[in-house]
């Protein structure tokens, strides 16, 4: 077997360790993106250094709802954070030359 099936194989072990609850709570994280939600709020509240953590967590999270979610779950928040978002990577920029050019820069520094 290749290292690609055993860590197949090794990953369906494990799933088969685990209790049907623990199952069912793994199922319940993925069907809704827990784990992606919870890291992307994390980071943002560590980039904004805000003074109430839990409120701008709050407000975080109920951002991410759509005004009807809010009302049918009865919450309703006043105020909005300011939410950190990862700027794309800058563009790179390579030099141009001539046609005619045989340089070897040429050769390693334009796509």
């Amino acid at each position: 077997t290749n290292k690609y099936q055993r860590s197949i194989k090794d990953k369906g072990m494990a799933e088969a360790k685990l209790s049907k609850a623990q199952q069912a709570a793994k199922k319940y994280v993925e069907k809704h993106d827990l784990e992606r939600l919870i890291g992307e709020m994390l980071n943002s509240v560590i980039h904004a250094k805000d003074p109430n953590p839990k409120i701008y967590m709050i407000k975080y999270l109920a951002e991410k709802c759509t005004k009807k979610e809010l009302e049918e779950g009865k919450v309703s928040i006043e105020g909005s954070v300011q939410i950190y978002q990862r700027k794309a990577a800058p563009k790179e920029r390579f030099p141009s030359f001539p046609q005619d050019c045989n340089s070897l820069l040429r050769k390693f520094l334009t796509p």
